[in-house]
Formats: C-alpha cells, structure tokens, sequence
C-alpha cells in the first residue's frame, strides 16, 4: 500500500477511535451509575432529603409496587438494616415518568452532624409506610431497597 493510503487509513482510524470513545463518554455522563436516580441530596435546615427518580428503570415492579424514599444517618456503630432511625417519604407510583421525592428527616438526628444514606425503598402496594422502621422491614415484607447515594447536609 502507497504511504500516503497508510496515512489516510490511520487518520480515518484515529477520527473513528475518538468518535467511539466521545459516545461512550455522552453514554457515562448521561446515565446515572445506578439507572435510576437522576439527583438525590439533602437541603439545609430543616433537613429533608430528595430524590429524582427516573422510574423508567424501575417499570418492572410497577404492576405490584410503590416506591418511598427512606433516609438514614450514617453510623458505623449501629447495623443499616437494623436502624430505626430512618425518615420515608409517602408512597409514589412506578409509572415510567419522572418523580421528584422528599422527606422530612428527623432533625435532632441529623442536624448537619453527619452524612446521610438515601434509599429507594420498592415496596409492595399491599404494605403502608407505616410497617416500615428499619430498612430490613421492607425485604422481610416482601419489597426491596436499592441505594441511591450518601450526602452530607449543610448546617
């Protein structure tokens, strides 16, 4: 092959490499690393924690499921599962839309002191929030938690 075709082919192979890797990039920054939660965080004073949930991702449970947001300080000392130290939010359909959920979380708990762990609690319609107080409550009755992520409140 003429040196000046090896030169158009390792151009043309260069421009396609960085075209492959631009999408994949657009693809990594578009897309949530858990498919579900688009932002999650906890506002100031009084600390209520949020999410926006894609349910898209989650069109599966929606025949037999609601979802809630369950809110949780983190704590080395004390079992995730076991805490009764959680804050939820009131039942939301799976739907396939785009949800903005909040909760109130227990203030003299948190107070800016400590990072938070959010969940996504999917939970069977069958059961009220209220069953719940302790994030193993929600596997034991037949549902699942996923997690969205950790954050630290502001005072």
């Amino acid at each position: 092959m003429p040196r000046s075709r090896w030169l158009v082919f390792a151009i043309l192979l260069n421009v396609g490499s960085l075209a492959l890797s631009g999408v994949g990039f657009y693809t990594s920054v578009r897309h949530s690393p858990n498919g579900f939660a688009v932002a999650w965080g906890v506002t100031p004073a009084p600390h209520r924690c949020y999410a926006t949930v894609n349910t898209t991702e989650l069109t599966q449970y929606q025949d037999g499921f609601d979802m809630c947001l369950i809110c949780r300080p983190q704590d080395v000392t004390v079992d995730a599962a076991r805490d009764t130290r959680i804050a939820k939010s009131e039942l939301f359909a799976i739907d396939g839309s785009t949800k903005s959920i909040m909760t109130v979380v227990f203030p003299d708990t948190l107070m800016g002191r400590s990072d938070v762990d959010i969940y996504l609690a999917v939970i069977p319609k069958s059961i009220r929030p209220e069953q719940v107080s302790r994030l193993e409550d929600v596997k034991i009755l037949g549902g699942h938690v996923l997690f969205v992520g950790g954050v630290r409140p502001s005072p």
